[in-house]
């Protein structure tokens, strides 16, 4: 049997990606719901929130340096497999009554170092398995792959969580992961690595994006714009959860509701793109997000 390549195997990894993101958004939704029933006090979400953004922010562009010298499949893999082994060991502290506060800002730095691998691999894998004319869908695809499990995890996860309880939902989670790596496995994603000698170079690379978008400024503007849209959104998107539960009498179903409800548009944004293809106009698509 042939295996996929070009836009169908790029599409079958894609789903797969949806699948396993959909679970890990589960056990972070389901998380967050026992954070706030240990402790009743919203700080600890913003200091599960920062401990993954940073180390998130700071091993990007080495991530970026060692994608280009690694396998392909073995950067998008990493990731997940990473996240499976977290998700893991924390359903046997979960289960044996052991989970503390303290182990999840640890987890939730790990997955951050690690998370910086995810995207950079997945958005490279669009250049070398398609054509350029297959960009736009590709990043409708992409697009969908990030929302998705926005829409989806939330209002599932709330609805199963007074069901299965935390270990379900962890449970679900360590079984999607096997449709992300089995997908990664199963497509054809040709090897293009960087050969590099010097080990110096690693760093040189790292720091490279840096000069190139500062001398344009329209580049640089609109990453700032970026940053700041993120920055204020994160203040929300944090304490959404603990505001929503105080008031409700902990009513996972309506926090569910009211999260997957952030994702329609992105959603929509995505089916829009991959039915668009080639983006003739590219600012108008821009000026729709």
């Amino acid at each position: 049997m042939k295996r996929p390549a070009g836009f169908k195997g790029f599409s079958i990894m894609s789903i797969g990606q949806i699948i396993s993101l959909v679970g890990s958004s589960m056990t972070q939704f389901g998380i967050g719901i026992w954070i706030w029933q240990t402790t009743g006090n919203a700080t600890p979400f913003s200091i599960v929130a920062t401990l993954f953004f940073i180390p998130n922010i700071i091993f990007i562009p080495i991530a970026g340096a060692l994608i280009d010298r690694w396998p392909k499949k073995r950067s998008l893999i990493l990731p997940d497999l990473a996240a499976g082994i977290i998700t893991i060991i924390t359903l046997i502290l979960y289960k044996t009554n052991n989970l503390t506060l303290w182990f999840i800002y640890i987890a939730s730095f790990i997955s951050g170092a690690f998370n910086a691998f995810q995207w950079p691999a997945y958005s490279v894998t669009i250049s070398i398995m398609l054509k350029k004319e297959e960009y736009g869908r590709a990043n409708g695809l992409f697009s969908l792959t990030e929302t998705a499990p926005m829409v989806i995890a939330p209002i599932v996860a709330g609805a199963l969580l007074p069901i299965i309880k935390l270990s379900g939902i962890m449970t679900i989670d360590i079984i999607t992961f096997v449709f992300a790596i089995g997908a990664v496995l199963w497509v054809v994603i040709p090897d293009i690595r960087k050969e590099v000698e010097e080990k110096v170079n690693l760093f040189k690379d790292a720091i490279f994006g840096f000069p190139y978008i500062f001398k344009r400024r329209p580049l640089f503007y609109l990453l700032l714009l970026f940053l700041f849209v993120n920055l204020f959104a994160g203040f929300y998107t944090t304490l959404i959860a603990p505001m929503i539960l105080a008031k409700t009498n902990n009513n996972t179903v309506f926090l569910g509701t009211v999260e997957s409800a952030f994702g329609i548009g992105g959603i929509v944004g995505g089916l829009l793109m991959t039915a668009w293809g080639e983006q003739k106009e590219k600012y108008s698509a821009l000026s729709l997000e």
